[in-house]
């Protein structure tokens, strides 16, 4: 009715030519009492809107009722801009919107649900964080089960009412993601966010649940990317400090066992000595590569690259513990008990870190992301273990060499060509020791046998053929053959007493390209060529020794024929320069090259006539 007086009031207006407020005002106090009723029933029907998802359940009929005023007004609203547009005429209060309003209410209300469920802080409670997403979950998931099968029956189709939701609860809860984003995260908190975002709310716990299957076309991200590679970053961040801690903390525990007067370390379920370390910080990591599995593939081989980042700064420093213990164990042997039980179980940890890196890689490795990072950082740190495991087998071995230096000089003294002392106490005192090295895991103990033949034959040869005093002279020679077949036949029985004895303790390994052959074989043997008869023959028994072990030198080799005493220097000289000149052009493998003249000149003033 009002409506209709202030439109014919306008049209008299118009034709009069003046506009007076006067007339319009006092139509309006007329029917103030209806505007009034106007009000009330607007602010009624957000109140009934507000509670929809409540009164849906109990009695939709009110919500029909409220939807029906809210369209029949619209059509209002429309006819009104509709004569306003050809008459000028806007009548006050219109158009009232009130559609556009009651979903402003329904907004406010989810956010209102969203936010108002904190039940405690990060002081009160350290799971404050997950509870409260976890109520959010539970409520989301109710509230859009209620929209989709009560309130999309009652709506009108224009009204989206099921995309409605879904849209005002996507916007509330990416407000409140934000917001406690923007407040600070602390450690797990970071997880707790990540996966529920990525997993938790587009999944099978709150959109794809069984009861709503929102279609995946209308679920939006609830961050933006460059929120969630940055949440990513500080999260990696955090878990490398934390690395770095935890690793320094287990090696720093681990270097004291070392020194500690404890019983050294414990044997496996196998009877081999480790420690814990190369498990401990391997579950570590593990552990929470198991957590960020759970967020997504990308971000767990993110952490794996940078994961495998610190374990190769932690095999750098666990070398370094290592030289350090072995330093001090050297300086005074009394002071470090059990260096050989912990040296034995540190070589076991290299090849268990080893082992449990290819553990880590066939787990978690997904190839497609970062394969480039990962492939060099996985071998750097295989090979930093492999490189590790090599130098503690020699510092196990360097406390038996200590032990048995003192025999080695004695090789090539006049005492020595007539009793086995030397070798023989080697061969105990080295038997000694592999009593203990039989708690190495059996490629260790491979390994250390090995090393252990290969450095008692060098050693064994320097002390044959090393000069004392000047280059050339060494200590004894042999000038009647006689003699020379004994020592020929002395250096023959202790290579072999020596290949024997690492037959026992080695196996098949010992056997394999032995260094003992080049001392005291048949042929192609230092001792062939010392005891060699036939003046005709030894030329190529030279030959032989150097092309099948090209690890001989020319100042052994040139020791090696002096010892023999019976070439005159002339013969001498050119036996060795033609010798020299053949490998040079003929075996560039070998460490020969022609003769300088410095080593021509010492050809010809040392060696005797």
């Amino acid at each position: 009715m009002i409506l209709f007086q202030l439109f014919e009031l306008h049209k008299l207006q118009q034709k009069q030519g003046h506009h007076s407020s006067v007339d319009k005002d006092l139509l309006k106090e007329y029917f103030m009492e209806v505007s009034d009723l106007s009000l009330k029933l607007e602010k009624q029907l957000k109140f009934v809107l507000r509670r929809t998802l409540n009164t849906v359940r109990k009695d939709p009929k009110v919500i029909v009722t409220a939807l029906r005023v809210i369209e029949r007004e619209e059509k209002i609203d429309a006819e009104c801009q509709s004569r306003a547009k050809s008459t000028g005429f806007s009548p006050p209060g219109r158009p009232k919107c009130w559609r556009s309003k009651c979903m402003e209410v329904l907004k406010i209300n989810v956010m209102e649900r969203i936010e108002g469920n904190q039940l405690e802080d990060r002081e009160q409670n350290t799971m404050w964080l997950v509870r409260h997403l976890e109520l959010i979950r539970m409520i989301t998931l109710e509230d859009l089960r209620v929209a989709k099968t009560l309130c999309v029956p009652v709506f009108p189709p224009s009204y989206n009412i099921l995309e409605t939701f879904v849209g005002l609860y996507q916007e509330a809860l990416s407000q409140r993601l934000n917001e406690i984003i923007s407040s600070g995260l602390q450690d797990q908190e970071y997880v707790t966010v990540l996966t529920w975002i990525i997993q938790t709310y587009p999944g099978e716990e709150l959109m794809q649940s069984w009861n709503l299957q929102i279609d995946k076309a209308l679920i939006k991200p609830l961050l933006d990317d460059e929120t969630i590679e940055k949440l990513q970053k500080d999260y990696s961040d955090k878990l490398e400090g934390n690395y770095k801690e935890w690793m320094k903390n287990a090696l720093s525990l681990e270097a004291a066992d070392w020194k500690s007067a404890n019983d050294g370390p414990e044997l496996d379920e196998n009877n081999r000595l480790q420690t814990s370390i190369a498990r401990t910080v391997f579950q570590m990591v593990d552990e929470n590569l198991q957590v960020a599995a759970t967020i997504s593939l990308e971000l767990t081989n993110k952490l794996l690259v940078r994961s495998l980042e610190q374990f190769i700064n932690f095999s750098k420093d666990y070398r370094a513990a290592i030289v350090d213990y072995k330093s001090k164990y050297f300086r005074d042997r009394t002071t470090v008990l059990y260096f050989t039980r912990y040296m034995i179980a540190i070589v076991n940890n290299c090849e268990l870190f080893q082992e449990l890196g290819q553990e880590l890689k066939s787990k978690w490795w997904k190839s497609g992301h970062h394969d480039n990072d990962f492939t060099v950082k996985f071998e750097q740190l295989l090979n930093n273990f492999i490189s590790l495991k090599s130098d503690a087998a020699n510092f196990l071995l360097d406390e038996a060499f200590l032990d048995i230096e003192i025999q080695f000089n004695k090789i090539m003294t006049p005492e020595w060509e007539f009793k086995t002392e030397a070798i023989d106490t080697v061969v105990m005192t080295m038997d000694d020791y592999f009593i203990d090295y039989q708690y190495l895991r059996d490629k260790n103990l491979e390994l250390a046998t090995t090393i252990a033949q290969d450095r008692v034959a060098k050693r064994y040869i320097t002390s044959l053929l090393q000069p004392s005093g000047n280059v050339l002279r060494k200590r004894i020679t042999f000038e009647r053959t006689d003699q020379r077949a004994d020592v020929a036949k002395k250096i023959s029985r202790e290579a072999e007493q020596l290949l024997v004895f690492f037959r026992k303790v080695g196996g098949d390994a010992a056997d394999f390209d032995s260094p003992f052959k080049a001392i005291g074989a048949p042929t192609g043997s230092l001792a062939q060529v010392l005891g060699q008869t036939d003046s005709d023959f030894l030329a190529l028994d030279v030959g032989s020794l150097v092309k099948k072990y090209p690890d001989f030198s020319q100042d052994q080799l040139l020791c090696l024929l002096n010892m023999r005493g019976d070439l005159v220097r002339m013969f001498f000289f050119f036996f060795f320069f033609s010798l020299s000149l053949f490998f040079f052009f003929f075996s560039p493998a070998s460490h020969f090259s022609p003769p300088p003249p410095l080593t021509i000149v010492f050809c010809l003033i040392y060696i005797p006539v």
